[in-house]
């Protein structure tokens, strides 16, 4: 799959960062952001939450520190970003794999990581086949993982039927709009616009068809650093999701100050102190 990415590299000449594009087997084509050089060393991969996109404040602070501390960040723009929804959940795996050979260019190492809802891409991006570069992975506030989170399916249920509705009238290359759960800043659980196909938004948000979020995590073998905010509302987040990983000395579970956002805030330190310990290849 990875001969077949096309990554071209355009230069913006900006002090802080270069961009990307990336353009995947199935025709999906996005950005990415590169905040200092990848292919020297060790590299990450830092994929975006719901509805935001990889070049927020927040990200930006975190990459400027990972920056400092001599890692280089690929931050691709996920077909999730805003609120007009550009490809499938399998689509989104693609994007992390065109992000991962730019990371990997000249050789480097790479730790494929995220927030939120990119944190759960981390969970479900090939945990049983890795490309051979990806040496660790990272989950800030992980969440997304449909499957495990009932009061979440039954707030998207009017959604996954008007999607299934719209499948069933032979209406499946229509985009409409659909109304979703998010959580931003000071905890705030609000509904959401969603705009997209009915195969995109249920890749996402119907947990019969959503990969199992369990299996992903006994499959994956790389050293993991996993983070949650101490008041982050989510309920299953948290250290017995993090057990489900297999037994690794490298991993690490932590909970920060802070809720679903600002626990960024807190991760720089405890990030970069990990990566730290993943030494030699």
């Amino acid at each position: 799959m990875l001969q077949r990415l096309l990554i071209l590299l355009a230069c913006l000449c900006t002090a802080t960062s270069w961009a990307a594009s990336l353009s995947t087997p199935s025709g999906l084509t996005t950005q990415a952001s590169l905040y200092g050089e990848p292919g020297k060393g060790l590299a990450l991969v830092f994929i975006h939450g719901k509805g935001s996109d990889p070049d927020k404040p927040d990200y930006q602070a975190l990459y400027a520190k990972l920056n400092a501390a001599g890692y280089a960040v690929v931050a691709p723009r996920m077909p999730w970003a805003g609120e007009h929804w550009t490809g499938t959940l399998a689509q989104a795996m693609e994007v992390v794999d065109a992000a991962v050979a730019l990371a990997a260019q000249s050789g480097g190492r790479v730790v494929v990581g995220g927030h939120s809802y990119g944190g759960m891409a981390a969970i479900l991006y090939r945990p049983a086949d890795p490309p051979t570069a990806v040496v660790g992975r990272f989950m800030l506030a992980p969440a997304g993982m449909i499957d495990l989170a009932r009061k979440s399916q039954d707030a998207v249920a009017p959604a996954v039927a008007q999607a299934k509705q719209m499948l069933a009238e032979g209406r499946g290359d229509e985009t409409a709009r659909f109304s979703v759960t998010n959580v931003g800043k000071a905890n705030r659980t609000f509904t959401d616009t969603l705009i997209a196909t009915p195969a995109v938004l249920l890749s996402y948000h119907d947990a019969a068809t959503f990969p199992g979020t369990h299996a992903a995590l006994g499959q994956i073998r790389q050293p993991v650093f996993w983070a949650v905010g101490e008041r982050d509302p989510l309920p299953y987040n948290r250290r017995a999701l993090f057990e489900r990983l297999p037994a690794n000395d490298r991993s690490t579970y932590l909970e920060l100050p802070g809720g679903h956002v600002d626990m960024l805030e807190h991760a720089a330190e405890p990030l970069t102190a990990w990566l730290g310990t993943l030494g030699a290849p």
